[in-house]
């Protein structure tokens, strides 16, 4: 487009030169002109795509209507010496002029919000009155009074009087309200030449001494070049939104009031000054309209600096919830109640954080993060406004009446400063805290005693210092199926029979073999391939061979007699119980023995009690050596013990198991240097599944009796003509001591 635009303004410049040059030439030149000028709008349209085309075409038909005009008046001038009357064909054109160009400026400059702009209506009614005031006295009063025009010639002048005052108005609405833009300036330019010549044109014609090629068609061709150049502007597609409204007042609408205010007393001043006031009942209504309306917009200018004091208010309050704020949520609710404080009235008033990165509950808008700031207005009149968040790629979107963000624009910019500053000290705690967080589960791994492997395809790569202690040596490299063997059976690899450990289990027993011998662990193994921080699967282990060793040690204690090191009465009755539970079932016989020292009480009376805990330890061991494997001998009081055998294939094989006890028991032991006896009487029963364990235990209880009543240190077998008090119950525990 720069080179088209640079083309476009030789071309025309050409043309003017052809047509200053050569006066015979100029119907067709300036013809050729106001063509170019068309034909640039048209194709600016074309290839930008503005928003209102309809708009620029208005202004091509401005451009061509002048043209036309102008191609009319150079023909009649040149096909006659004498000079064109008023008005002609061309002043026709002249004033059919007015209605595109005031439409196409009016459309321009049209906001995107549906609310009307009081202040600035107010401006520009103002400053139009002005100049209508200068235009009815300088040309269309003196055209009325001094060219003795027919009606026709009246309504073309009073037409031409509206025209300049509708294009005048628009002109000061687009200084007052367009973005500034070099499509704006370049239109502002040409319009205002358009303007100038137009007073001009009424001054020639008031005196009679207007022709072609003087200096109001320059200003005529600046306004046709104008129009072109606009349009082949990129920034030609901007045009349609306002920066803000208009209710504070700044120079420039000061300057306008000012004008306004002034251009009638001084136009009275000058007509008092020439002798006559002919424009007195004008000049006072204008005066009168213009004051009343200038007071209207001090009112508004007052209302807007309270309104200003309350957004400043509103602020304050939510920089206060800023600085307590300690989430992101709070941030923005914070600005959405100190933007809703200021629009209180306005309905659809909202607040949303947009994080491309991190998208939560609202989707990103239009005009999101990254952006230019420009409102954004949906038809019916509401609007987003989207302000980057400084330091950040997010933005905070605000959504309420158009026209109100318009005017909030610069408060809006200041909450979102401050949101990015809390924000920014937000993010900066947490990091704080993550660090914080961080450096102190560091230290808990690095100084746990508890191992923490990270493996990658079955090969540890990563090990905690505390790995070190477990295994002996630095593990990292090696395959952890190598170090670690289940304590359970679990599924192993056919060619290298090493386990398959599972990437993911709970609370499991395994073995570490070390040099120095066997360590029990317990693991867990969790799969966090997935995540990016460990890509692995992530062992932890925890050395468990003491607790293992002592719970073996108390269950121990818990069934075994601390001093003989035979089964306590607990485990005895629990043996008997389950037993019990067996012999339901035909099966190999069992036999129950009880066995009591005899005169025990007079070795502990005679040698002290450590003699004879020392005689009743070598009295377990002798037990043991009579029994198999299989059976069991407890310690069931103080010198009694109880002996369940089991998987007998005879009576025989019972009996001869008490015989051997007999016989062991029979030889004195050497305690000290002490010959002690240790005999004993023992009461045997046995069953082949006809008994249950309860009948063998008091059965075998009664064959004791009979064996210290038969004289002591020897064995009896139960027979159903024993009978002897009942000693003992059911588990096999005495009732009371025998006492002998």
């Amino acid at each position: 487009m720069a080179r088209i635009g640079i083309w476009y303004a030789a071309g025309l410049a050409l043309l003017v030169g052809v047509y200053f040059g050569l006066p015979i030439a100029r119907p067709a030149i300036v013809g050729a002109i106001g063509l170019v000028a068309v034909v640039a709008i048209e194709f600016g349209v074309r290839q930008l795509r503005p928003q209102r085309a309809r708009a620029w075409r208005c202004l091509a038909v401005a451009v061509g209507l002048l043209a036309i005009g102008d191609v009319a008046f150079a023909t009649l001038e040149a096909r006659s010496a004498a000079p064109v009357p008023y008005p002609s064909i061309a002043d026709v054109f002249y004033v059919a002029t007015y209605v595109p160009l005031t439409v196409a400026l009016f459309w321009l400059g049209r906001a995107q919000t549906r609310h009307l702009d009081h202040a600035t209506l107010i401006d520009v009614i103002s400053v139009t009155l002005a100049g209508s005031l200068v235009a009815w006295i300088l040309v269309v009063r003196p055209e009325l009074d001094a060219l003795g025009l027919a009606p026709a010639g009246r309504i073309v002048a009073v037409a031409s009087w509206v025209g300049y005052i509708a294009v005048f108005a628009a002109s000061a609405r687009v200084l007052l309200c367009w973005r500034r833009n070099r499509s704006v300036v370049l239109l502002s330019v040409g319009t205002f030449a358009f303007l100038v010549s137009e007073v001009f044109y009424g001054q020639a014609l008031l005196h009679g001494t207007y022709t072609t090629g003087g200096p109001v068609d320059f200003g005529y061709f600046i306004f046709t070049a104008m129009c072109g150049a606009a349009a082949l502007h990129p920034s030609m597609r901007r045009l349609v939104s306002p920066v803000r409204h208009g209710q504070l007042l700044g120079p420039g609408r000061l300057a306008m009031i000012a004008v306004g205010l002034l251009v009638a007393p001084t136009a009275l001043l000058v007509e008092a000054s020439l002798g006559v006031v002919r424009t007195g009942v004008a000049i006072g209504i204008v005066s009168g309209l213009v004051s009343v309306l200038v007071l209207v917009r001090l009112a508004m200018t007052g209302r807007a600096y309270q309104r200003r004091a309350a957004r400043e208010h509103a602020a304050r309050v939510a920089s206060r919830a800023m600085v307590a704020a300690t989430t992101p949520t709070e941030v923005v609710a914070g600005t959405r109640a100190a933007v809703r404080s200021v629009l209180r009235d306005c309905g659809g008033t909202d607040v949303v954080l947009v994080d491309p990165y991190d998208p939560g509950e609202h989707d990103p808008t239009p005009g999101a993060a990254g952006a230019n700031t420009a409102v954004a207005v949906d038809a019916d009149g509401q609007g987003k406004l989207a302000i980057p968040l400084a330091g950040t790629d997010a933005a905070l979107v605000f959504a309420a009446p158009a026209h109100e963000l318009v005017e909030l624009t610069d408060l809006l910019r200041s909450l979102t400063d401050q949101a990015a500053l809390a924000l920014q000290r937000i993010g900066l705690a947490r990091a704080a805290e993550t660090e914080e967080r961080e450096r102190y589960f560091r230290t808990l791994v690095l100084t746990s005693t508890d191992v923490i492997l990270i493996s990658r395809d079955g090969r540890i790569e990563y090990a905690t210092p505390s790995a070190r202690s477990l295994f002996g040596r630095d593990v990292v490299g090696e395959r952890f199926d190598e170090l670690v063997r289940p304590n359970r059976p679990i599924e192993a690899d056919e060619r290298t029979d090493r386990p398959l450990w599972p990437d993911a289990m709970q609370a499991t027993e395994a073995t570490v073999q070390r040099s120095d011998g066997e360590v029990t662990v317990l693991l867990d193994r969790r799969d966090l391939t997935s995540e990016p921080t460990v890509r692995g699967v992530v062992t932890t282990m925890r050395d468990v061979t003491a607790e293992r060793e002592l719970q073996r040690d108390l269950a121990y204690l818990a069934s075994h007699d601390e001093l003989t090191g035979l089964a306590n009465v607990r485990a005895w009755g629990e043996a008997l119980e389950a037993e019990g539970e067996r012999r339901g079932e035909p099966g190999a016989g069992i036999a129950v023995m009880f066995l009591d020292l005899d005169n025990f009480k007079d070795i502990n009376d005679r040698y002290g009690h450590p003699v004879g805990d020392q005689v009743l330890a070598e009295v377990a061991h002798r037990i043991e050596e009579c029994l198999r494997s299989g059976d069991l001998a407890a310690r069931v009081g103080g010198d009694e013990f109880a002996i369940l055998l089991r998987g007998l294939s005879t009576k025989d094989d019972a009996r001869g198991v008490a015989q051997r006890l007999a016989d062991a028991l029979a030889r004195p032991a050497e305690i000290d240097a002490i010959s002690v006896e240790c005999r004993a009487s023992i009461g045997l029963s046995y069953t082949e599944g006809r008994e249950r364990v309860h009948a063998l235990v008091r059965q075998a209880d009664i064959a004791l009796y009979a064996a210290k009543e038969q004289g002591k240190g020897r064995w009896t077998e139960y027979d159903a003509s024993q009978w002897a008090p009942p000693r003992r119950t059911h588990n096999g525990t005495a009732d009371h001591r025998t006492g002998t």
